[in-house]
């Protein structure tokens, strides 16, 4: 039994390094906001 609760806390430690790498995806948030600017300019080229 506390062979098996030692292996949930090292899960546990696993899961922060994850969230080390959400800060990476912030970046590339970024670039799906240029991505947006794009399918902008061809609603104004369908408008006219």
């Amino acid at each position: 039994f506390f062979f098996f609760f030692f292996f949930l806390f090292k899960k546990k430690k696993k899961k922060k390094k994850k969230k080390k790498k959400k800060k990476k995806k912030k970046k590339k948030k970024k670039k799906k906001k240029k991505k947006k600017k794009k399918k902008k300019k061809k609603e104004k080229k369908k408008k006219k």
